[in-house]
């Protein structure tokens, strides 16, 4: 039986930054672009032999390379994985901290990849397959157990595919299982992402394939190396940060909200007091006049 994360396990021995840290999940991949097939092949549910071409797109949206250390005071930047898959677009999101409009988000940047394909004059017949990964910090599907969920086009009651160009995945890692031997790339990557504890690490790396052993080594490399655990807590303060400011613009819109919907309730609510007023005034008006035509 599968046993998921739950928050109210004890997390001794706490990792120094999570794997889903922005500063790790850039320069991991810097330092290591041959992990990037089997981190693909996890995402899309291939084979990783049978990822043989990966380029990064530079002018659809950032790739880990093209954030400098100098830019990482750029408000709410956000970090991903864009690249050409065997002729397809592939992008890979990180989102740790909760946001109401993620799917939306998601759908925004599918649509903005697209739509950078077609230069002035070009076809639609040559638009690529374009996927777009969410690796996600919290469950955004609550009512759903598992945790990877797959959204494709299809027709509302013969569910037949309109196109293959639109692939939406979201990966929820507090509903990750974990890790058992004989996983594939998927939910070795999945547990890895969501690994908390040195124990968590200390297990991928040790029953792994080779690109999780390797991936544990860099990880363990670089929380040992006091320069990059600054740079990580810096970008863990910074979606602290900027989940704290997201949280704070949400309940101050909820008091505004609730502020003005009580000042339209108490006007409106005058209004049809003078309205029944009104009305009483008119009925009994109306009595009195019947009875002054009946004596």
């Amino acid at each position: 039986m599968e046993t998921p994360r739950t928050k109210e396990e004890p997390e001794q021995n706490e990792l120094p930054f999570r794997p889903t840290n922005d500063a790790f999940f850039k320069k991991l991949f810097e330092l290591r672009p041959d992990l990037l097939p089997s981190l693909v092949a996890g995402i899309l549910d291939v084979a990783p032999d049978s990822i043989n071409d990966i380029k990064p797109i530079n002018g659809l949206t950032k790739t880990p390379t093209e954030i400098a250390p100098e830019n990482m005071d750029a408000k709410f930047c956000r970090l991903d994985l864009s690249m050409m898959v065997n002729n397809q677009i592939v992008d890979i999101e990180v989102q740790v901290h909760h946001q109401a409009d993620y799917i939306e988000r998601t759908l925004y940047y599918w649509a903005k990849m697209v739509a950078a394909q077609v230069p002035r004059g070009g076809r639609y017949a040559e638009l690529h397959r374009t996927v777009v990964a969410s690796i996600l910090g919290f469950t955004l599907f609550p009512k759903w157990e598992g945790c990877c969920s797959r959204f494709l086009p299809l027709e509302a009651t013969r569910h037949d595919l309109l196109s293959d160009k639109l692939d939406m995945h979201y990966y929820e890692l507090p509903k990750v299982p974990r890790f058992r031997d004989g996983d594939g790339p998927r939910f070795q990557w999945l547990n890895f992402f969501a690994a908390r504890t040195e124990k968590d690490i200390a297990i991928l790396g040790s029953k792994g394939d080779w690109f999780m052993q390797d991936a544990v080594m860099e990880y363990n490399t670089l929380a040992s190396n006091s320069d990059f655990a600054r740079e990580a807590e810096f970008w863990e303060d910074r979606r602290r940060n900027e989940a704290s400011a997201l949280g704070g613009a949400f309940d101050e819109g909820k008091t505004i909200g609730l502020a003005k919907g009580k000042e339209i309730g108490l006007a409106e609510g005058k209004t049809i007091r003078r309205e029944m007023q009104a009305e009483i005034e008119r009925l009994n008006a109306e009595i009195q006049r019947l009875k002054k035509n009946h004596s």
